[in-house]
């Protein structure tokens, strides 16, 4: 870094600063002892004769207290290409610059923060960048404190001096998504907080008002918002008002975002989609509707013809039905087309194209860091494949729209525009189309609307529509993907589904289960979770927890006992049913060896009970026996596991019973008989005697 010749004493001095101290100011985890953020007013748009200011903070993380030092502003006066930017954002040292600028900064203790604005005087900024002509120049302010303490930061200003580029087509993609969890439905209380008057939706349905937005909307929050009927949130209720009163383009998502990608990767044959959601549906949040009576010609009738008094007969009017919505109308909306997947970053394939045609998305859009070779527009072709590309420049324009206060926004707001910038004169004299796509799973930014607005409003940007498929395409253009780590554990999900829709058997109405059951699959493979791969994880975890505790939900109660003691008898099971339905269970004993013959039952269990079921025994012999009980659905799926009942079987101590008080009663009555024949012989010998 130099220090621009000619610099007069008086544009130092004219430098000037506010330093007012904050303590303890929240640090931003940065690397290094200081943390400089600082950037461009004026949206970082600079014209000739026009002074600069540039503000911001600095913010001691070290664990000591730093000492009184000095901070410069310096200019580098060449254009800066996108690449150099991202280098320079990266490393501020690789750049080489003019000092503009220098103030004097305050001793800091440990978390303190101060303030800073530094004014650049118009002639000294035009002396700096004299020559360089329209575009992106890199910002960087260098703080030395003490000996041995430089801490450097790079921002951007855009010089509008010259020829301005072609215009820069751009579409933004706004996803309106809400952070991923491992539920297929967004409780009520969520859904309060999201649509409050700064709640996270609320937030992102004003930034898609932009004229530039395209919305990608996630399904689920329509669904979640539904079911619940009139017992859903107010506020959420309005936000489903405002949002389908936009005039922008709406394109859904995948359920839950659901990563295409991921769910070709662990053998879906086609993009899974919502089957029910009979079980989160309560009657009482849907009230039937009177009907309306028809109007009665007759009783307009002025003058009625006057009848016999008849006797009349109350009629009972009948109760109206409650109709539960349908899982079409859960979901349905007016979107602009249905046609468009968006796989996560970093692990798309040309399979992943093939998938999604497979159920009908021909429209893939793919980040540009998935790709390799040229790409100068919206549209590339890879392996005979259009797919739509989202520009590299999404990740710092988003950085822009969910920064968090002023002084960030203003950091990130600059980068950003300076990237469009550098993207326009990128091109030369060709107009460029391009794609840029929010974070899909990003959910800070107390004002989205705002910076997005800025942005789409710079002079070199025109608004454009969200490109086509069949539109002109790059050529040459290769994958770029990473193998995908999350397969392995991502296929016990669809496992686990597979294994509750052969369980969900039991029951009349299947899809009380297998409707949640694949909310929560898609929940589970969302895109949102990409950063995030330890709650990604625990999602994963707490989700098969469940399905398992689902799966034993139906068994033979531990208690059972079968006891046979005679030849043939009724031998009673207690089967326990967990779930809120009743089950409809096959009970099938088998018993280890031929001293047994015992055969099933069916039964209904009834919700959260247990009940008996008798199984008919018949005794061939004495003996041990080890009975095996199993459990089936009606169709035959197997259910839980199966308990083993050890018994005695003891048919003959039966009849060794008859037999023996058998034996008793002939003794009783032979002794009976002989006392009273005694008895008869001496009655009729006492009167011969006499």
């Amino acid at each position: 870094m130099r220090r621009l010749a000619g610099l007069s004493a008086l544009a130092i001095a004219a430098t000037t600063v506010f330093a007012g101290l904050v303590g303890m100011a929240p640090a931003h985890a940065a690397e290094g002892d200081l943390e400089l953020v600082l950037a461009p007013e004026n949206g970082a748009l600079s014209r000739p004769g026009e002074a600069l200011t540039v503000s911001g903070t600095v913010t001691n993380v070290s664990g000591a207290p730093v000492p009184a030092g000095t901070l410069d502003v310096a200019v580098a006066r060449s254009l800066a290409s996108r690449d150099a930017l991202n280098e320079a954002f990266a490393d501020p040292s690789t750049v080489s610059a003019s000092v503009v600028g220098t103030v004097d900064t305050p001793p800091l203790p440990v978390l303190g923060s101060a303030q800073l604005s530094v004014q650049i005087p118009a002639d000294v900024l035009d002396g700096a960048l004299s020559g360089g002509g329209w575009g992106a120049h890199v910002v960087v302010t260098t703080m030395r404190a003490g000996d041995d303490l430089t801490v450097a930061s790079a921002s951007a200003l855009v010089r509008l001096d010259g020829t301005a580029p072609t215009t820069l087509d751009v579409s933004v993609v706004v996803p309106i998504t809400t952070p991923a969890s491992g539920e297929g439905l967004i409780s009520a209380e969520s859904l309060e907080q999201y649509t409050a008057p700064s709640g996270l939706l609320t937030r992102k349905l004003e930034a898609a008002s932009n004229p530039a937005a395209t919305v990608l909307l996630d399904p689920r929050i329509l669904a979640s918002i539904r079911v619940l009927g009139i017992s859903a949130p107010e506020s959420a209720l309005q936000w489903l008002e405002q949002l389908e009163a936009l005039p922008n383009p709406v394109i859904p998502l995948q359920y839950a975002d659901s990563d295409i990608s991921l769910e070709r990767s662990i053998g879906a044959s086609i993009p899974l989609t919502p089957t029910s959601f009979l079980a989160a549906l309560d009657p009482d949040n849907f009230p039937a509707t009177e009907p309306t009576p028809s109007p009665d010609a007759s009783a307009a009738t002025t003058s009625p013809t006057p009848s016999p008094s008849p006797t009349s007969t109350a009629t009972q009017e009948p109760t109206p039905a409650v109709t539960l919505p349908t899982l079409e109308e859960l979901l349905a909306f007016d979107y602009s087309a249905t046609d468009l997947a968006w796989p996560s970053a970093g692990h798309s394939t040309t399979a992943d194209l093939d998938f999604a045609a497979a159920g009908g998305l021909n429209r893939v859009l793919v980040g540009a860091e998935d790709l390799d070779g040229p790409i100068t527009g919206d549209v590339a072709s890879v392996d005979s494949h259009n797919v739509i590309v989202a520009d590299a420049s999404s990740s710092i324009v988003s950085d822009a729209v969910f920064a968090v206060g002023s002084t960030d926004t203003r950091l990130a707001q600059s980068r950003a525009t300076a990237v469009l910038a550098a993207t326009a004169t990128d091109t030369g004299s060709s107009r460029r189309s391009v794609v840029v796509a929010l974070d899909r799973a990003r959910s800070t930014g107390t004002d989205m609307a705002g910076p997005l607005q800025a942005l789409t409003s710079l002079p070199w940007i025109s608004v454009d529509s969200f490109p086509a498929a069949d539109a002109v395409a790059d050529a040459g253009a290769q994958w770029a993907t990473a193998a995908d780590d999350r397969v392995d554990t991502a296929r016990g999900l669809l496992t686990d589904e597979e294994a509750i829709s052969r369980f969900s058997s039991i029951l009349d109405q299947p899809e009380l289960l297998t409707g949640p059951a694949r909310n929560d699959l898609l929940a589970g493979l969302s895109a949102g979770w990409i950063d995030d791969p330890d709650g990604w994880r625990g999602a994963v975890a707490a989700t098969r927890a469940d399905t398992a505790a689902t799966l034993a939900s139906v068994t033979v109660d531990a208690s059972s006992q079968i006891n046979v003691a005679a030849f043939t008898a009724e031998a009673p099971i207690y089967v326990s049913n967990a779930l809120p339905y009743p089950v409809n269970v096959v009970v099938t004993p088998q018993a280890n060896n031929g001293r047994l013959v015992i055969t099933g039952a069916t039964s209904t269990i009834q919700p959260a009970s247990t009940q008996r079921v008798l199984l008919q025994a018949k005794a061939i012999a004495n003996g041990r026996v080890t009975v095996t009980v199993n459990l089936s659905s009606p169709s035959g799926a197997p259910i839980g596991t199966p308990r083993y009942i050890q018994l005695d079987v003891q048919p003959f101590w039966e009849t060794a019973g008859i037999a023996v008080i058998g034996a008793l009663v002939l003794a009783l009555l032979g002794f009976g008989t002989y006392r009273s024949i005694r008895r008869r012989r001496r009655l009729r010998a006492e009167p011969a005697d006499a």
